[in-house]
């Protein structure tokens, strides 16, 4: 509990290029993130079929 509140107490409000700094930093994050899953969600063209593929008639 003292280490949320010690984060959140008394924060100056954000000036404009700060603000625009963070909208940036947070763009670049979720990008970053959805390439990597979209990376993670395509089968490899050199991977071993899983288990269930090798069943299947």
């Amino acid at each position: 509990m003292r280490h949320q509140l010690t984060l959140t107490a008394h924060h100056p409000a954000f000036d404009a290029e700060t603000q625009r700094l963070g909208q940036r930093r947070y763009d670049q994050f979720v990008r970053t993130a959805g390439e990597l899953a979209a990376r993670k969600a395509r089968p490899k063209a050199n991977a071993a079929p899983s288990n269930n593929e090798e069943n299947e008639p």
